[in-house]
Order: C-alpha cells, then structure tokens, then sequence
C-alpha cells in the first residue's frame, strides 16, 4: 500500500458519555479493492484501540497516471510478498 502520515491530529470524540480529545497520528493508505478487506483486517489486529477508526471506501475518480502508478505499485508488492520465504 501507499501510505501519507498525518502527524499530529488532534481527535475530538464522544466516548463514554464525555468528550474528549487525543492527539493522535492519522494515516491514509492507498490501496484497491482486492486487498481491502485483508488489510482492515490486518490492521486492525494490530490497532491498539478497542474500536479502530478504519475505513475503507472507493475512489471513482483519479488522474489515469495515479491510477496506473497505484496498480503498478500494488502489483509489485505483492510480486514481492509472494517472494519472501514463509515465517
């Protein structure tokens, strides 16, 4: 996947009758529909939160070159991945 880290956020929530706010880092990762439901489940393995704030959803317009580069890098990867020896 493609990351972009957002460093700091600060979340404003409702949680537990209050508001709150935590400063937090925001990552948005690019990825497509073939391996999303993997990688949420994924990540949310490793979250520390009881209730991640993951979500996925379709981007249905981009520049065709981005488009192409994203599927490109993909497709890499997981050449890459498949590669690895098992662990």
């Amino acid at each position: 996947s493609v990351r972009n880290i957002c460093s700091p956020l600060e979340s404003l929530f409702g949680w537990g009758g209050e508001l709150n706010s935590s400063r937090e880092l925001g990552v948005l990762f690019k990825t497509n529909s073939a391996y999303i439901d993997e990688f949420i489940k994924r990540l949310g393995g490793i979250h520390p939160y009881d209730t991640p704030a993951i979500v996925g959803w379709h981007c249905n317009k981009s520049h065709p070159a981005n488009l192409h580069w994203l599927s490109e890098t993909l497709s890499s990867e997981r050449i890459a991945e498949a590669q690895q020896p098992s662990k």
